[in-house]
């Protein structure tokens, strides 16, 4: 009933305004709403000064009244309002002359908002995308932003795009904030990783074909969106021996012992879960031992069917493909050197047909034999004479005698003449009986009615050691070269021989005297000519082919 009464008074005083200049006690009234506007009813409110404090509640229509016995002007009004989680004050500072104050209040909500719901995640190259559902709740502001701890933005969006470097594993942590800055302090978090790409092999063929001895390099590569480090295999290293696991290639050289086929396993890892290989198959083609190349010395070539002359030498060479552990030379399947050698020489002194044969092996394989066929033969050599006197000799090794050899000539024949320690010796052709035979190493006279021509055949001749008596000598050239009187007769018997003489073929005699003659003078002394040589010694000339 006082309190009745007094709100009675206090508002009139209210209506009839500033009537009194000083009036006591003091009004403080107003109304209470919520943050949305709605009336707060049966709210608490405190109102105090220095000295005392006032409590009163709102009616059903949100109003308080409050009324201050004792106060000072000047004095500071805390006004509190608070029902559940929502408060509010407001301060005010007394003027006397008022008589009154209305303060209307608003109530907050201190409750923090809901967190946040139903978070998830997307990945991808090279992206994470993050999107979750906004509590309910309708002061709702935003939300606080971390990711592995650390803060890095508010947002008022639901979803928060951002790139990393690949296999990049980041948590989001997530925190709501109210209009009126209550903060839910229960982070939510969620981990998400960015996937990794498949890493692919290439330039790795799925067949080769090497030959032995030749070496195969593999240089592997791959194909990954993440670029991670790869690390390679290979399940033959004892194939590859420097086969390098963090570049991907290796090199493989078969002996001439591996031929066959061979599987190799090639494969790459990215290190996080993600192989990829293939299988390669390698064929090794068998390399035999062989002959790559031969040549005679007879037609400088590599003709494999020759024709040699008697009691003359043949070189026969091969190459092959691989050094030989040992190499067989035959004659009509007759060893006749076993060695390493690729050279073969050989001096026929027999006519008839020959086989040469070669073979090489090593550890490894047999050489498929190459096989020459030589045919020996005896050397010919054709005179050209004219008529009258022929001083000539035999330049091959041959039996004849003055009667065969003038039976060969044929009817231009006359004569034929030696010399010798009995004196001459004249074959009177078709008159006979005084045969002789014609040697080589001597000269002979041979007497033509006709220019003729005419081929003798035998054995080549090697080194020649002949008789030379002191004074003259009628001496044979058993050679099929070519030299000269010097060279020949003189230097050949270290000064002995003073004087050669030879019958050219225009029937005239050319001398070349020792120490004597000039360079012009110096004829050739040539196979089947016959020369005078003075000796001032019994001496030898030696000389070969």
């Amino acid at each position: 009933m006082f309190k009745a009464t007094i709100i009675t008074i206090l508002l009139f005083c209210i209506a009839i305004g500033n009537v009194s200049a000083i009036q006591d006690p003091f009004l403080i009234y107003g109304y209470v709403t919520y943050d949305n506007g709605s009336i707060g009813e049966n709210i608490s409110i405190n109102i105090s000064v220095p000295g005392q404090t006032l409590v009163e509640k709102t009616n059903s229509m949100g109003k308080y009244i409050g009324v201050l016995d004792s106060y000072q002007d000047g004095d500071t009004i805390l006004i509190t309002a608070i029902k559940g989680a929502y408060t509010s004050s407001s301060q005010h500072v007394l003027d006397k002359s008022l008589g009154g104050l209305m303060v209307n209040i608003t109530l907050f909500d201190r409750i923090p908002p809901q967190p946040i719901t139903n978070i998830g995640s997307t990945a991808g190259n090279f992206w994470i995308s993050w999107a979750w559902d906004e509590p309910d709740d309708s002061d709702y502001s935003y939300s606080m932003i971390s990711v592995d701890g650390t803060w890095l933005f508010n947002t008022s969006d639901n979803y928060y795009n951002v790139t990393y470097p690949p296999h990049s594993i980041k948590t989001i942590s997530i925190k709501t904030v109210d209009l009126y800055g209550n903060v839910n302090n229960n982070w939510v978090n969620q981990t998400s990783m960015i996937p990794n790409n498949p890493i692919s092999l290439i330039k790795v063929p799925s067949a080769m074909t090497i030959s032995e001895n030749q070496t195969l390099f593999i240089d592997a590569d791959v194909i990954d969106a993440d670029s991670d480090a790869p690390t390679f295999y290979c399940n033959r290293t004892d194939l590859f021996l420097d086969y390098d696991e963090a570049k991907g290639y290796g090199n493989f050289t078969p002996s001439y012992a591996d031929g066959g086929i061979y599987f190799v396993d090639i494969g790459v890892s990215d290190g996080y879960g993600s192989i990829s290989n293939t299988t390669i198959s390698i064929t090794v083609d068998d390399v035999p031992l062989s002959v790559v190349a031969n040549r005679n010395s007879k037609t400088g070539n590599s003709e494999l069917v020759i024709e040699a002359y008697n009691n003359s030498a043949v070189e026969f060479t091969i190459n092959t493909n691989r050094i030989p552990t040992i190499v067989n030379w035959y004659v009509n399947d007759e060893l006749r050197q076993s060695s390493t050698s690729f050279e073969f020489n050989n001096i026929w002194n027999k006519t008839g047909i020959y086989y040469v044969n070669v073979s090489a092996k090593d550890d490894f394989d047999i050489a498929q034999n190459l096989t020459w066929t030589v045919n020996v033969v005896e050397y010919p050599f054709t005179y050209s004479l004219h008529n009258g006197w022929n001083l000539i000799s035999l330049p091959v090794i041959k039996t004849y005698s003055a009667l065969s050899l003038s039976s060969l000539i044929g009817d231009s024949v006359d004569y034929i003449s030696t010399h010798n320690s009995n004196g001459y010796q004249t074959y009177v052709s078709g008159f006979g009986p005084e045969d002789f035979p014609i040697l080589p190493d001597q000269g002979y006279f041979i007497y033509l009615s006709d220019t003729t021509s005419f081929t003798v055949s035998g054995s080549i001749p090697h080194t020649r050691n002949v008789d030379v008596n002191k004074g003259w000598n009628i001496l044979g050239w058993t050679s099929i070269n070519t030299s000269n009187a010097s060279a020949a007769f003189v230097e050949s018997m270290n000064g002995s021989v003073e004087i050669v003489v030879m019958k050219n073929g225009s029937g005239d005699y050319q001398t070349f005297i020792a120490g004597f003659s000039g360079p012009e003078d110096n004829f050739d002394v040539e196979p089947g000519n016959g020369y005078y040589v003075y000796a001032n010694s019994n001496s030898t000339l030696t000389y070969g082919n």
